[in-house]
């Protein structure tokens, strides 16, 4: 199928979202199982926060919090 061709070259994501029916339950577990290696969440049937960790996150001034990509070692 050239949908799933497409999602395995789709390279990493911080997530990927399937929005299905309950009648796709072969196909929903084709998509999962090609993206699920490659990203860090897959959620269903709903809306990830599309926020990415990066360089540039910031949260706060307290100096105790680390922010951006720092956090990714925790």
């Amino acid at each position: 199928m050239a949908m799933i061709r497409v999602l395995s070259d789709g390279g990493a994501s911080l997530t990927a979202t399937e929005h299905h029916s309950s009648n796709e339950p072969d196909l929903v577990r084709q998509i999962s199982d090609t993206v699920a290696p490659t990203v860090g969440r897959l959620v269903f049937n709903g809306f990830s926060t599309g926020v990415r960790v990066s360089w540039a996150q910031h949260h706060d001034t307290i100096p105790r919090h680390i922010d951006g990509a720092l956090v990714l070692p925790r």
